[in-house]
């Protein structure tokens, strides 16, 4: 595995802004968090940002866009768009 518990917790300690998938959010609440009560996306990021110095955290949703959220509870939803043509989706998020 290149990730596990501590080396998640450490990097997150000296971070202010987190991007994160869906598919990452899913390995942080059943593998990294799994001891914490963490069932939605909503939980998560209050567990975030109450557990480390996150100000910022992106979660990318695929076709259902992103959602955007600050430690002063505002949050943006951004709708995806849709794409005729997809030539290379290599570092697209």
């Amino acid at each position: 595995d290149y990730y596990n518990a501590d080396i998640i917790e450490n990097l997150f300690i000296y971070s202010t802004f987190l991007k994160i998938n869906q598919e990452e959010a899913l390995i942080l609440k059943n593998e990294i968090f799994a001891g914490q009560p963490i069932y939605s996306d909503e939980e998560l990021i209050e567990f975030l940002f109450e557990n480390f110095k996150l100000e910022h955290v992106l979660l990318t949703k695929a076709e259902k866009g992103a959602i955007w959220y600050a430690t002063d509870a505002r949050q943006i939803e951004i709708e995806a768009q849709p794409v005729s043509l997809i030539v290379d989706t290599v570092g697209a998020g």
